[in-house]
């Protein structure tokens, strides 16, 4: 089993190393022409609360109430990427440091690397939806953000989509943003000229206005 373990560990660092790089990367590239590349680290978060939404639904709906309900966000639990990451990584290294370094029994190894894995992975998994869960919850109030300054976050291009950053009643709010310009780097200001929903049409903020 020792083997088995190494693999384990290997593989779950080396995927959350890849996702680690990638994502520090793809802040600014991924959004030259729209943004819903930027979103890619997030996809299985995204879809993890999706899939918890249509699981509560469909328990009420069949008669099962929470009990469906929370079966459905088990598995959404289990089927996501961050799970099995962190599940490796857990297995791997409680697997590899009793069976190399200790006298614990095989049966003893296996069972307590199975339980570090199993509850490192559901533990990882339910953290990061109720964090997207959080930073995601809109911000009320959004048409209060026309004419205000904001900070580009992600960059505009023209017929494309970035994202940027405004204050509104002392809170931090994200908002997408297409604009009219050829391209509005990350880190220039602007100000929101309209908002439809979610989405707010921006133009580069005068220098005057910015200093």
């Amino acid at each position: 089993m020792g083997p088995w373990y190494v693999f384990a560990l290997v593989v779950g660092l080396g995927v959350l190393l890849v996702q680690v790089v990638l994502g520090s990367k793809s802040a600014d590239a991924s959004a030259e022409t729209d943004v819903a590349p930027a979103a890619d680290a997030d996809a299985h978060a995204d879809a993890d609360a999706h899939a918890d939404a249509h699981a509560a639904q469909g328990g009420h709906e069949a008669g099962g109430g929470k009990e469906v309900a929370l079966g459905g966000g088990l598995l959404t639990l289990v089927l996501s990427t961050r799970f099995w990451i962190f599940a490796c990584l857990a297995f791997g290294l409680s697997g590899t440091l009793l069976c190399y370094l200790t006298d614990v029994s095989r049966l003893a190894t296996a069972i307590t690397a199975a339980v570090a894995g199993l509850g490192s992975g559901l533990g990882a998994s339910a953290a990061f939806r109720a964090l997207r869960r959080t930073s995601s919850v809109p911000a009320p109030h959004t048409a209060q953000a026309i004419g205000q300054v904001g900070r580009v976050l992600v960059p505009c291009t023209r017929g494309g989509t970035g994202q940027v950053r405004i204050e509104i009643c002392g809170q931090s709010v994200d908002l997408l943003a297409k604009t009219g310009e050829e391209r509005i780097e990350r880190g220039e200001g602007v100000v929101i000229e309209e908002v439809d929903g979610e989405v707010a049409q921006v133009s580069r903020c005068p220098r005057e206005i910015e200093d």
